[in-house]
C-alpha cells in the first residue's frame, strides 16, 4: 500500500462509493458518506484490495531481483474498485522478491528491537 501512496495513488475502500453506469461501458463513481466507520475498517478495506493486487498482479521472479534487470519490464494494468486504472511495472517482481531477499527492504529490524532483547 505505501508503495502506491508514494506514487499519488489513493485506495478507495470498497463501502466508500458507488459505481453507477450511465451508458454501456461508461461509469459514475459517487462519493458515500459512512460517518461512523473507524480507522481500522477503512485500513482493512484497502488492505483486502492490496492483496488482490498482489495475488492477480505480483510474480515471483525467476532470478533475484536487480533494479537494473528490471527496469524495461512492461508495465501490468490493473483495475481498483473504483475503476481507476494503475500501471505496475518492476513492483511486482520486486514486493515478492523481499520474501526471499530481505535486504531489498533496507531496515535494520533487529536494531531496533535489540534494546529490549538484552533485557531477556
Amino acid at each position: 500500500m505505501k508503495s502506491l501512496e508514494s506514487k499519488g495513488i489513493v485506495m478507495k475502500p470498497r463501502y466508500s462509493f458507488r459505481r453507477k453506469e450511465i451508458r454501456p461501458g461508461e461509469f459514475q463513481t459517487v462519493d458515500l458518506d459512512f460517518p461512523n466507520t473507524t480507522e481500522s475498517y477503512k485500513l482493512y478495506s484497502q488492505r483486502v484490495i492490496a492483496s488482490d493486487i498482489k495475488e492477480c498482479v505480483c510474480r515471483a521472479p525467476d532470478t533475484p531481483y536487480d533494479e537494473k534487470a528490471y527496469s524495461n519490464i512492461p508495465m501490468t494494468p490493473y483495475e481498483l474498485p473504483d475503476g481507476q486504472t494503475i500501471e505496475i511495472g518492476a513492483d511486482r517482481f520486486k514486493i515478492p522478491d523481499i520474501l526471499f531477499n530481505p535486504s531489498l527492504v533496507q531496515v535494520c529490524i533487529l536494531s531496533s528491537c535489540s534494546s529490549d532483547l538484552k533485557y531477556l
